[in-house]
């Protein structure tokens, strides 16, 4: 998968805003809308994470908005490709760091972990150890938030049929995802379905809240805790 991503990590965000352009919105807008959850979530449950890693955090492009939002005193972003790891280093933020996982063991360090679109392109063998590498990294009762493309919405479909290192990936359902996550120690704390209408449908959106159980949303996020 590295090398498969090295030759996009100049151009990887122009290819995302590509493949969006059907839902009216790019990639910005999801990224904002996705951080914003994890924020919520988090006040729901207390917690103030102070080290987040960002698992699969490509050319680094949402460090700044993780490391505003959340009100993180550092981040920790990890990619198999080394050319997208050169670009986030490139244009890191203070309190972010870039390398890739071999090169960069994390040992009960984070107190969240984020990942986004990421399992997919990983082979479903080897789903479980990278799993494994998250589940170390983060402390005990640490969060895993695990945001995935939702193989049932027929529209992103269409939109990674667009894309054109989507193409190839295999998806996880939304019923594969808490077992995926179960496997690999983690207690699964819920499953909420996100993004159901594109921007010409907008004045529908303040309904999304209310629809966080219907399996059609266009991502799904599934959060893990680490028990110990």
């Amino acid at each position: 998968m590295g090398a498969q991503f090295d030759e996009y990590a100049k151009n990887y965000d122009q290819l995302v805003d590509s493949a969006l352009s059907s839902t009216g919105e790019g990639k910005d807008y999801f990224a904002t809308r996705r951080v914003e959850w994890v924020s919520s979530y988090l006040e729901r449950l207390g917690l103030q994470p102070r080290i987040l890693l960002d698992y699969g955090c490509g050319n680094g492009s949402n460090a700044p908005l993780l490391l505003q939002q959340l009100r993180l005193d550092s981040l920790i972003g990890v990619d198999v490709s080394e050319q997208s790891i050169a670009e986030a280093r490139r244009r890191a933020p203070l309190k972010a760091t870039f390398s890739t996982p071999s090169s960069f063991a994390l040992n009960q360090q984070a107190d969240l972990a984020y990942a986004c679109g990421v399992f997919h392109h990983i082979a479903p063998t080897e789903r479980t150890t990278a799993l494994n590498y998250v589940y170390r990294a983060l402390k005990p009762g640490g969060i895993f938030t695990f945001f995935e493309h939702n193989p049932w919405n027929p529209g992103t479909r269409y939109v990674m049929s667009n894309c054109e290192f989507d193409k190839d990936a295999i998806t996880i359902t939304p019923a594969e995802a808490p077992t995926l996550l179960q496997s690999a120690g983690f207690q699964v704390l819920t499953r909420e379905f996100l993004f159901f209408f594109p921007k010409w449908l907008g004045f529908l959106r303040r309904l999304e809240p209310m629809l966080k159980k219907v399996p059609l949303g266009g991502q799904y996020v599934v959060v893990g805790r680490r028990l110990r």
